[in-house]
């Protein structure tokens, strides 16, 4: 064995080889990491000391419970050519993560405890490699923390918190960026979070061989690394946030004190606005083209979505189904209904006439409404709403110039996770179904340019999560109030800006109900929920595609009132939602908006009194 202490602060080092595989660690965990045969890993796992975390061909995280404390070990492969040749032109992917702890820690950000790695060669090349950390006790990703509601917390909190959490994460990425540093997979889920009982934060940074120190960060290498973080917080920070992050993360960037990167003091001066102008307008084009991108990676198929085909089936459904009851659904669709328990309005009681009048009502265009089924999928129990349609197969034409040939179950599919991806509140689709049978055509046949009698149809199936306890927009306006006087304003306008910021969301993302319909049917109102009060529904009714239009948006903006009533909302209220709405209070902007969609209400009022 050789000794060394190749990173300062650490305790010492001690060099050795075990069979092809090179090693340095920590002194003191030697005797209870390794034996004669190497590393323990294999006991470990027999006897319960190590769960895996992730595997996948390239890469396996396993969580070690030792009498010392809890680890982590990365055990990364060399599964192709390709990563055998990177290893060549640059250290293996454990060397990058244990040099990128050292200059991250330098840099004085929280980050990832290295204590041993280990390189195995064959003729010289480096081949699998291994990274030993320290596990950060009481710490979750930041990624999980914002999904979940933020723990629970209470509104008040729950604002400071995230507040808080925005300024903490500008600093941090602003030490990382004056380094010299970029992190190529820079994300929510690459953060730690830990919350201490006063309510102040402290963050990680981990997942370290994406960081590539840079002698010179260009101005728009800096708006592209912000734009992989905001590409989850797009539709889920407010203005205030996003305002206090880059406050925050422009503090320490400019700051004449701390610890810079040599050619980061001689490059040129940023100013403050011009910076935050492009930088937001790059995080906005930037995750536009990651969505769109996700969506068409999504409708190919992927490794967390399987599809399957047989006699005229397809089945597209989450790979944490199984491919066993994807595949016994594929075969028989209508087994669907063998699992029906209560309807979605009365899922507390099950009837057993409800199930008879399913399987009657089949092939039945009334047959759509939504009802609870229980399923088994890989040992467990699986509870979720299914709903069906039959409508008329569409035309060659259609299907070539339009994406309404695609079935309502697969619109509602492909929307629903779009809208998830883009971080809105829907009900998480789990599989869709559609069906090719011959039969009656249904009662919109004629409508659709299909013959009368005999014709090719199409059944459709959904199914989603259950969905909370909803209200439609309209009870909830109705129940807040009104205009009544001396009714909870607060509660109101709280509700308004949220559905007004939602809209604004969904027109920014291109999503619009269909023609004849409006948005307001869409959008449910959460009981007692407090951070997303706004569920999305009814997602095959929803069209997608570029940004809307200021016509598009005001003929929007103009049917969500309409179908809300103006009765229900005060004059002070339908001004406020148009100024959250437009995100400005411009008094020019705002009296544009306000003139316009007056004028258009007035001309809807007059054309439903003919």
């Amino acid at each position: 064995m050789r000794r060394s202490d190749p990173v300062a602060g650490r305790g010492e080092i001690l060099s050795f080889r075990s069979g092809s595989t090179s090693w340095q660690a920590d002194s003191s965990l030697v005797t209870e990491l390794f034996d004669r045969d190497g590393l323990r890993i294999a006991r470990w796992l027999q006897n319960g000391q190590a769960e895996i975390v992730k595997d996948g061909p390239h890469r396996t995280v396993y969580r070690l419970s030792l009498p010392s404390g809890a680890y982590y070990l990365k055990h990364f492969r060399v599964a192709d050519w390709k990563a055998r040749l990177q290893n060549v032109v640059r250290p293996c992917r454990a060397a990058l993560e244990w040099n990128a702890a050292v200059q991250v820690g330098l840099a004085g950000i929280n980050t990832i405890e290295p204590l041993a790695i280990g390189v195995n060669r064959q003729l010289g090349l480096a081949t699998d490699s291994y990274l030993l950390t320290r596990s950060i006790a009481g710490t979750e990703t930041l990624h999980d923390f914002i999904l979940q509601d933020c723990g629970g917390l209470s509104r008040k909190a729950r604002i400071r918190v995230r507040h808080r959490i925005a300024a903490e994460l500008g600093r941090m990425i602003g030490r990382m960026h004056r380094a010299g540093l970029i992190h190529h997979d820079l994300h929510a889920g690459n953060i730690l979070l830990q919350i201490d009982p006063g309510q102040f934060v402290r963050l990680w940074l981990i997942d370290l061989h994406a960081v590539v120190p840079k002698r010179h960060i260009p101005e728009r290498q800096l708006h592209w690394n912000l734009s992989l973080l905001s590409h989850f917080f797009h539709n889920r920070a407010t203005p205030a946030e996003r305002a206090r992050f880059f406050s925050g993360y422009w503090s320490v960037l400019t700051s004449r004190t701390g610890t810079a990167s040599r050619t980061w003091k001689t490059a040129a001066p940023l100013q403050r606005k011009p910076f935050a102008r492009a930088a937001e307008s790059c995080c906005q084009r930037l995750s536009i083209d990651a969505f769109d991108k996700g969506d068409r990676k999504w409708s190919r198929g992927n490794r967390r979505l399987l599809i399957r085909r047989a006699a005229g089936c397809e089945i597209r459904g989450l790979a944490s189904l199984g491919e066993p009851l994807l595949l016994a659904l594929c075969r028989n669709p209508h087994s669907l209904l063998e699992h029906a328990g209560s309807s979605l309005s009365g899922r507390e009681v099950s009837h057993e006439n409800e199930q008879l009048t399913r399987h009657e009502n089949l092939d039945r265009e009334d047959a759509s409404s939504p009802f609870v089924a229980r399923l088994e999928a890989e040992g467990l129990p699986l509870h979720g709403v299914v709903q069906s349609w039959n409508e008329p197969s569409p035309s060659f034409w259609s299907k070539l110039t339009s994406r309404q040939h695609l079935s309502s179950a697969r619109r509602a599919w492909e929307n629903g996770h779009a809208l998830l991806r883009r971080g809105f509140a829907t009900p998480r689709p789990l599989l869709c179904i559609s069906q090719q049978s011959t039969g009656p055509a249904p009662a919109s046949g004629a409508e659709s340019g299909t013959d009368a009698g005999d014709c090719s149809n199409r059944q459709s199936w959904l199914m989603t999560e259950i969905p909370p306890e909803t209200d439609s927009l309209t009870e909830a306006v109705r129940a807040t109030g009104g205009i009544s006087p001396g009714t909870d304003s607060g509660r109101k306008s709280a509700l308004l800006r949220a559905v007004a910021r939602t809209i604004r969301s969904l027109h920014d993302h291109g999503f619009d109900a269909a023609p004849g319909g409006s948005l307001a049917s869409h959008l449910r109102i959460v009981r007692g929920s407090v951070a997303a009060p706004v569920l999305i529904t009814r997602t095959e009714g929803l069209t997608s595609a570029a940004p809307l239009g200021s016509r598009q948006q005001r003929r929007s903006l103009v049917a969500v009132a309409w179908e809300i009533g103006l009765s229900q909302v005060s004059l002070s209220d339908r001004l406020r939602f148009l100024r959250c709405w437009l995100g400005t209070t411009d008094h020019t902007v705002v009296r544009s908006w306000w003139m316009e969609l007056s004028r258009q209400l007035k001309q809807w009022s007059s054309e439903s009194r003919r």
